[in-house]
């Protein structure tokens, strides 16, 4: 699907995945892009869960991407309700908002913890995907095409950046666990997912990327390497293991076996994407599922790359 001249909607537009892609949207030609969001501070300011508001954003517009959501896992072990009214109900309000106002697509923008969800927030948005794929089952329009997430390095709330600050200021750092391993995606690798979505996805797909992992503890080392720590006996005396919290979990899922015997895979500038059909036949009877255990690692020379270019960023 093209990009050039249409109307695109962003929900969740002013946080950091939002403004990165809503940059890239106006530069391959949208004709407007429009940001509807709690924090956007525009004439679209408003909440999914107001049915009413987005109705009026929605108005003529071509295509949604859905990023608007209670992510904050801790958060949402606490407020279970707040988390299912934002992250449930409020993705229903956009198919329906969308449907009325004859919008082409939605890209759905969901998680890896969405895969055999252990905390709250990974059980909405499991729940939200069942949702969607239940309406795609009915309709196909508009076409609903679901993307799951990493961990998105150098957004707001990730642990990176703490763990450059405390290596900077001589502190130890405040590891959960260092033996967790998690997908670890830049934001840019989100915003070109979304768009392979947005251009490759049909109806009822789910689509990830071959996503590389990290563990918490490498992240960790990478981080002190970067502030000058040279020495592997400092690094391993200045990690202080606090323990997993509520919610937690060892390892991600970002894709189920079963989704993977449903899967073709695609490339696209250097990356390679998997195509979901939750909903279609099996292809591979023999798939095992892609978690943060069995991918590709990657390696300190590498995350400390990765650091040392978020942190030129901030």
């Amino acid at each position: 699907m093209k990009i050039k001249d249409k109307i695109i909607v962003v929900t969740g537009g002013a946080g950091s995945f939002g403004k990165v892609i809503v940059n890239r949207l106006m530069e391959l030609g949208a004709a407007e892009v429009r940001v509807f969001s709690r924090n956007s501070g525009n004439k679209w300011q408003g909440d999914i869960r107001d049915l009413f508001a987005l109705k009026k954003a929605l108005y003529g517009a071509h295509y949604i991407i859905h990023s608007a959501a209670l992510k904050d896992v801790h958060y949402c072990e606490s407020n279970p309700q707040e988390a299912i009214d934002i992250n449930v109900n409020g993705t229903l309000n956009i198919l329906n908002a969308a449907k009325e106002a004859e919008v082409e697509k939605v890209i759905i923008i969901s998680t890896d913890k969405a895969c055999f969800p252990m905390g709250t927030m990974g059980l909405t948005k499991a729940l939200m995907e069942k949702m969607v794929l239940a309406e795609c089952k009915k309709s196909s329009s508009p076409l609903c095409t679901i993307v799951r997430f990493g961990n998105l390095m150098g957004s707001a709330g990730t642990v990176i950046p703490l763990f450059v600050k405390q290596a900077k200021e001589g502190k130890s750092l405040t590891v959960t666990n260092p033996k967790m391993t998690r997908f670890m995606m830049t934001i840019e690798d989100a915003v070109n997912l979304t768009l392979v979505a947005l251009e490759k996805g049909e109806n009822g797909e789910i689509i990830v990327e071959r996503a590389k992992s990290a563990s918490i503890g490498l992240l960790a080392e990478s981080a002190m390497l970067y502030s000058g720590v040279k020495s592997d006996t400092e690094r391993n005396d200045r990690i202080k293991v606090t323990g997993a919290r509520p919610g937690e979990k060892l390892f991600e899922t970002m894709a189920t076996a079963e989704e993977i015997s449903k899967s073709t895979e695609i490339s696209r500038n250097g990356k390679l994407y998997l195509k979901i059909a939750p909903l279609g036949d099996v292809i591979n009877s023999q798939a095992e599922e892609y978690n943060s255990c069995n991918a590709q690692q990657l390696t300190p020379e590498e995350m400390v790359k990765i650091i040392q270019r978020l942190d030129s960023q901030v």
